[in-house]
């Protein structure tokens, strides 16, 4: 019984300090989804998702992640937020060089730092189009958007190791 103890104790010593460390993780994850109301796309589905560093810059940050599925190849890199004049929108916007734009703005009760989760959202509208000047654009007016529930490389981590330790556990009991 005593090594089983051992073993737990020296389990929880290498796996915690990785869990620490992967819990402060800085990055938010969104997704949001619809359905086109209008445009060349209207009647088409969608899903995307888009982050943003809760350490960074909060005006204006680049290098983040902007997905969305239609078309799939569709991948751009800039998050802006809290625009001037405008404290009840988050704007989330990417282009790519001479290839689609998309612009996602969310409304919510107050304007966000990006230190934390957006405040509750009002509604949210997602523009897309097949060139940056939005000349032809499809839209969605009722976008859903909702914070990621992708559980932290850490939580996994202690599951696994839970786990392990049950199987080792239950193997040195049969022996």
């Amino acid at each position: 019984m005593k090594r089983t103890s051992l073993v737990a104790l020296l389990i929880a010593l290498i796996v915690l300090p990785f869990s620490a460390r992967v819990a402060t993780a800085t990055i938010l994850t969104y997704n949001y989804f619809g359905t086109f109301d209008t445009g060349p796309l209207a009647g088409t589905s969608y899903t995307g998702t888009f982050a943003y560093d809760t350490a960074g810059n909060p005006n204006l940050q680049t290098g983040i992640t902007l997905t969305i599925s239609v078309p799939s190849m569709y991948d751009t890199r800039q998050i802006e937020a809290h625009p001037s004049m405008l404290p009840l929108f988050t704007l989330v916007d990417g282009r790519q060089a001479g290839g689609f734009s998309l612009h996602i703005s969310i409304v919510h009760p107050v304007s966000p730092e990006l230190n934390m989760p957006l405040p509750p959202i009002m509604f949210a509208s997602v523009f897309f189009s097949p060139d940056p000047a939005f000349t032809v654009v499809s839209i969605d007016n009722d976008t859903t958007v909702r914070l990621a529930t992708v559980p932290e490389p850490g939580t996994l981590l202690l599951m696994a190791a839970g786990l392990g330790l049950l199987g080792f556990v239950r193997r040195s009991w049969h022996s």
